[in-house]
């Protein structure tokens, strides 16, 4: 912190009066901006949780049409198995 000394009398006054609005402008900016900060963390954390949570339904959907996780990629399972939604007419047919 750098004190500077601005003299005596009115001027003097009026300087110092503004030096303060000014600070406390800058710390209502700040806490405005900590504020900001806090509201985009809880929506951040809200998002995250809502795309866990569709990552956890699409695995579910996929895995109950006959897909499974193979190296980062969803594949159809192979070897002519039929899956309880593989319908006469081949997959996902309704039968």
């Amino acid at each position: 912190m750098v004190t500077e000394y601005l003299g005596a009398g009115e001027g003097a006054e009026q300087v110092a009066a503004t030096e303060a609005r000014k600070r406390e402008e800058r710390a209502l900016e700040r806490q405005a901006r900590r504020e900001e900060l806090a509201r985009e963390g809880e929506i951040d954390r809200a998002l995250d949780a809502l795309g866990a949570q569709l990552r956890e339904l699409s695995a579910s959907v996929l895995r109950a049409h006959g897909y499974h996780p193979h190296r980062g990629t969803w594949r159809r399972k192979r070897h002519g198995q039929r899956t309880q939604d593989d319908g006469p007419g081949g997959p996902g047919e309704i039968p």
